[in-house]
């Protein structure tokens, strides 16, 4: 999430999810009192690890990873190198719409 925090927040996946691998995927969770936000999956742990006082992502956003392979792996360099969350290195790399939760526009040509 780009939050000026310097760590990620665990949560658990949704109810109903389907298994397939959630990294790179947008996601709508609880944060904060009452409100949500909208991330990116940067990290899947073991399920054994999960500690009941999680929270439950609320949707995951996308059928598929928005950001994958070498562009992840640059925007994770790209939070080291400059000493910044990762949550605000990976928003950077989504425009506008899609970082406040829009969907995916449609970009077929017939």
């Amino acid at each position: 999430m780009p939050i000026p925090l310097p760590r990620l927040f665990d949560y658990l996946p949704p109810a109903g999810d389907d298994g397939s691998d959630p990294v790179g995927c947008r996601v709508r969770v609880p944060f904060g009192r009452n409100g949500e936000k909208v991330g990116v999956v940067a990290a899947v742990a073991d399920a054994d690890t999960a500690p009941a006082e999680l929270k439950t992502v609320a949707a995951r956003l996308d059928p598929a990873p928005l950001l994958h392979g070498e562009l992840l792996d640059s925007l994770r360099w790209l939070a080291r190198y400059t000493h910044a969350p990762l949550g605000e290195a990976l928003a950077t790399a989504l425009p506008g719409p899609l970082r406040h939760g829009e969907p995916l526009p449609d970009t077929r040509r017939w």
